[in-house]
């Protein structure tokens, strides 16, 4: 199948470009450095014959439109981030904007967005008031893009929201849930992350995911899984 994929080039982005090829599908990464990404996704491939790599400024309606001139695209994830720049940003939710615009033109239905489970009940104290007010100007356009696809009703749109996210190896031992997740490390790796997206955006998993937040972690070690739980 054929996946465009925004902020390919950010740490969660590349993970899912890479399972994306070594499934077999095709892949279409939307970066702003074409000569950086290709440095980042290593020997994989930025040769591989099932990847595009398309430049743009996902701020620019231009570029994005120019993202969906290629036919016989399945599905949108977007790993839209700032980098290093903790900053004022509109990225996230003018970004998805124009997504959805552009998505709309071309009659595509399924989106999956990776925003933040920021919210949870049992977030530790440091995470409250440390963790939040660093990231203050990245959450409050996560919240402008979330109400953004509140209003959304004619894409298939999922918000994808992970805790805290980690560079380990693949494990397939997390869970994702359309509420807070109760018995979580408050931890996935982004090679989790890239499967789940992958499955909510082209697998049965997605259909009862659509209009909904999908929270994903990893489950706690006295409740391993062997396999993904979507629940």
């Amino acid at each position: 199948m054929k996946v465009l994929v925004f902020g390919a080039s950010g740490p969660s982005g590349i993970q899912v470009v890479r399972r994306l090829l070594s499934q077999g599908h095709t892949a279409l990464a939307f970066v702003r450095n074409s000569d950086a990404f290709s440095k980042i996704l290593g020997d994989i491939g930025a040769s591989a014959p099932s990847l595009e790599i398309i430049t743009g400024d996902v701020t620019k309606a231009e570029d994005v439109s120019r993202a969906f001139e290629t036919e016989g695209l399945d599905a949108v994830i977007s790993c839209l981030g700032t980098g290093k720049n903790l900053s004022k940003t509109t990225v996230y939710s003018e970004g998805t904007k124009l997504i959805l615009e552009a998505m709309r033109s071309k009659g595509l239905k399924r989106l999956c967005v990776v925003t933040a489970d920021r919210d949870h009940p049992k977030a530790s104290f440091i995470y409250r008031t440390l963790v939040k007010r660093l990231l203050g100007h990245i959450y409050e356009d996560m919240d402008r893009l979330e109400k953004v696809l509140d209003e959304v009703k004619d894409i298939e749109w999922t918000n994808v929201k992970p805790y805290q996210l980690v560079d380990h190896p693949f494990s397939g031992q997390y869970s994702v849930s359309k509420h807070h997740l109760e018995e979580c490390s408050f931890k996935t790796s982004r090679a989790d992350l890239a499967d789940c997206l992958i499955r909510l955006a082209l697998g049965p998993e997605g259909s009862s995911y659509a209009h909904q937040m999908a929270c994903v972690g990893w489950k706690t070690s006295h409740a391993k899984v062997s396999a993904p739980e979507f629940s």
